[in-house]
């Protein structure tokens, strides 16, 4: 989770989370929230384990994308924005289940930006997995990166 003053719509989003993936890793990059959100996470903390919270500066929403993407050890990361609120169990494994069948390096929502940045219809522009909910192969995203 990428969280920027949303204190209780990413605590929400978090619990729910843990609720119905109890062993999946939490990470929440926190930009340099102006209100108590690092506080109240912190004391989140041992209910929600495994959990990290990572907070600093506003790297801004991709740049906090990217920089938990390099963090990591693990070989998939799924990426949740805050407002977005699991309501069942199994997203995390029919996710990977998805990326393994079709050999995939990201499962998600595909969009299509044009240089801006903005929303295009497809096939202009060019596609990328929107992080709403994203399934993200971390060492092809270093790699990609990289180039």
């Amino acid at each position: 989770f990428v969280s920027y003053g949303t204190c209780d719509m990413t605590r929400a989003a978090v619990h729910l989370l843990r609720q119905f993936e109890p062993t999946l890793p939490i990470t929440v990059v926190d930009n340099a929230s102006p209100d108590d959100t690092v506080a109240r996470l912190r004391a989140d903390a041992n209910a929600l384990a495994p959990f990290r919270l990572s907070h600093g500066i506003n790297w801004h929403h991709g740049p906090a994308l990217d920089a938990a993407m390099h963090a990591t050890s693990a070989r998939r990361l799924l990426i949740l924005d805050t407002d977005t609120f699991i309501w069942r169990s199994g997203l995390a494994q029919a996710m990977t289940d998805r990326a393994e069948q079709m050999n995939a390096w990201a499962v998600g929502h595909l969009l299509h930006v044009d240089g801006d940045g903005f929303n295009v219809d497809a096939p202009n522009g060019t596609p990328y997995v929107h992080p709403h909910c994203a399934l993200i192969d971390t060492a092809a995203y270093q790699t990609l990166a990289r180039a």
